[in-house]
């Protein structure tokens, strides 16, 4: 197996085990549910990132120990909501 496929193949198995972590109980609880989100998510990049805020946080978590792209001041970003242009707005604080 070349380096390449044995880094895909280990990002497999984080994702999955991110997955677990974060769907686990809720996908035994239910399967027929998952198997209609998975799907969905399975259409394109966007429904997949869209479905899977976990991951993007795992991976976050994962960098921050010596990501090329974070630092003291990028550490301390946190993203959260439905990032679209209606939801853009701002506070008085």
């Amino acid at each position: 197996m070349s380096e390449t496929q044995t880094g895909a193949a280990q990002r497999g198995e984080q994702i999955l085990a991110v997955f677990d972590t974060a769907f686990g109980e809720l996908l035994a609880a239910d399967p027929a549910a998952f198997r209609v989100k998975f799907r969905k998510m399975a259409g394109s990049a966007f429904a997949f990132y869209r479905g899977t805020a976990c991951l993007f946080y795992s991976d976050l978590e994962r960098e921050r120990h010596g990501g090329p792209f974070l630092d003291e001041r990028t550490g301390r970003v946190w993203i959260h909501g439905d990032l679209h242009a209606e939801n853009f707005g701002t506070y008085m604080d």
